[in-house]
């Protein structure tokens, strides 16, 4: 696995994990931004 390569994983991977987070945070504190 190359640089790059490592560097391209991790662009397309946070976002997902951005995601999986408040989705855990929304479960856990029952706090849902999309009833707005």
């Amino acid at each position: 696995m190359t640089y790059r390569g490592n560097v391209y994983s991790i662009l397309v991977l946070y976002p997902f994990f951005l995601l999986h987070l408040l989705a855990c945070y929304e479960f856990n504190y029952g706090l849902s931004i999309f009833t707005y």
